[in-house]
């Protein structure tokens, strides 16, 4: 079944659309050299690959986010060809239903995760949990990329992966907004299900890209008001 498949919808590159030999990799050996730079490029705090450093962002250590788990940086003006690469797969990941592609992140940010976060490893004390889409977004697009992305990367760590998020208002396209507005506006935009605790809890919040913070950070503080011990932020691209 899987070879008949293979003949009538032969594997392309998510990037590029070329054919490719086989079904081994999502990306064409091109491609692939360029997802391969960007996820090589040094944290500029630390000094090592981004997927193996789990510096945060001066925002969101605002927030008590101390660790941010990523694969490669978002630039909101691409450049040049590989910027261009790169921010096509996060628009993959957000807006088209490509199953290999959000398996693919999920499996590097697992693998990022267990690198530098081996304790977490089926460990009871640690939950995962998600920011929500807004509803709108998600009626839109049919379905929710972070809630996918957790619901993954929960199972490849063998821990608990929770809905524990709630979103309350619908705060519209976030990247049109200037910073502050941007902050302005998901203000209260999450708070966690009613009679839910989280104490003592260490909690993996996925968001699907990290620009300002706004999101991750104000979902990051209702996960504390909760009782969380630690919040840890994952995601899959950041703007530094």
């Amino acid at each position: 079944m899987k070879r008949m498949l293979s003949l009538l919808f032969p594997p392309r590159c998510v990037i590029c659309d070329e054919l490719l030999e086989n079904d081994h990799s999502i990306f064409c050996e091109r491609c692939e050299m360029i997802y391969l730079a960007a996820t090589h490029a040094p944290c500029i705090a630390c000094g090592q690959k981004l997927p193996r450093c789990n510096c945060s962002t001066e925002k969101l250590r605002d927030f008590h986010v101390k660790k941010l788990f990523k694969l490669f940086r978002y630039v909101r003006e691409e450049r040049n060809e590989a910027e261009h690469s790169t921010n096509h797969i996060i628009h993959l990941m957000k807006e088209k239903r490509d199953v290999l592609c959000r398996d693919f992140l999920a499996q590097e940010l697992a693998a990022s995760i267990r690198h530098s976060l081996p304790d977490a490893f089926e460990n009871p004390d640690y939950v995962l949990t998600f920011a929500p889409r807004s509803r709108s977004r998600k009626l839109e697009y049919g379905f929710d990329q972070s809630q996918y992305l957790g619901k993954r990367i929960a199972k490849l760590l063998s821990i608990r992966c929770s809905a524990t998020l709630i979103r309350r208002k619908n705060t519209g396209v976030q990247k049109k907004k200037e910073r502050e507005a941007r902050f302005e506006n998901m203000k209260d935009a999450y708070c966690v299900k009613r009679n839910l605790s989280l104490h003592g809890k260490r909690v993996l919040l996925v968001d699907d890209v990290t620009t300002t913070g706004a999101s991750l950070g104000n979902a990051a503080k209702q996960l504390y008001n909760a009782g969380a011990k630690e919040v840890i932020g994952v995601t899959i691209a950041v703007c530094e």
